[in-house]
C-alpha cells in the first residue's frame, strides 16, 4: 500500500528532484500531495528560463496526472500547528494534515525540525524520503528509477539496465543520497 506523501515547493522546482517524486507516484510507491500555495511557490523559484506558458503546462500535467494530489484545504490553520510552526510554513503542515500525509517532504532545515519536534506527522529530506521509498517497495522503486532515468534523463529506452542504475547511484552519491539498495 502507498504511503501518503505532502511535497513542499523546494523539493518541486529541482527538476530531477521533482522527477524521481512524481515517477514514484506514477509507480504506486507513493501518493503525492500538494496544495495550492505551495505550486504558486514553486512558479515562483522555477528557473526564469522558463516560461508562463511552460510552467501553466507543467502544473496541468502535475494535476492530470495525480487529480487527488491537490489538497484543498479550507485556509485555517489549527491551534497546534500555530504554536509549533513558524508563521511562514504553517500553510504547508496545514495542508499536509488536512490531506492526512504520512510524510511531508521538505528540504527547509526549520520546517523539517519544527514538524519532527510537533510530533504532527513524519518530516523527511530526499535521502530520507528515498531510502525510505526503496525499503518500502525495492523493486518497484528501483525499477521506477531506471525507467525514468532511461526515458527521461538519458533520453535512451534501450540503455543497458547495469549502466543506468550506476550513473543512478553516481547522481544519488553526488547528493549525498543512499544509493546502495539500488539493486534489481
Amino acid at each position: 500500500m502507498p504511503f501518503r506523501v505532502f511535497i513542499d515547493a523546494n523539493v518541486l522546482v529541482p527538476g530531477r528532484w521533482r522527477d524521481i517524486v512524481l515517477t514514484l507516484a506514477e509507480a504506486e510507491v507513493c501518493e503525492v500531495l500538494w496544495s495550492g500555495p505551495v505550486l504558486e511557490e514553486v512558479a515562483r523559484h522555477l528557473p526564469d528560463t522558463m516560461t508562463v506558458e511552460d510552467r501553466e503546462f507543467l502544473f496541468e500535467q502535475m494535476n492530470a496526472a495525480f487529480p487527488d494530489a491537490l489538497v484543498a484545504w479550507p485556509g485555517a490553520v489549527d491551534v497546534e500547528v500555530r504554536s509549533q510552526v513558524n508563521e511562514k510554513d504553517r500553510h504547508v503542515v496545514a495542508a499536509a494534515l488536512w490531506g492526512h500525509a504520512e510524510i511531508l517532504l521538505t528540504e527547509d532545515a526549520t520546517l523539517h525540525d519544527e514538524v519532527l519536534a510537533s510530533g504532527l506527522l513524519d518530516a523527511q529530506h530526499m535521502p530520507v524520503f528515498l531510502a525510505y521509498a526503496i525499503d518500502s517497495a525495492p523493486r518497484e522503486t528501483t525499477l521506477a528509477l531506471v525507467e525514468m532515468a532511461r526515458r527521461r534523463w538519458l533520453r535512451d529506452p534501450f540503455a543497458n539496465e547495469q549502466d543506468v542504475l550506476g550513473r543512478l547511484r553516481n547522481y544519488f552519491d553526488r547528493q549525498g543520497w543512499p544509493a546502495g539498495s539500488l539493486t534489481r
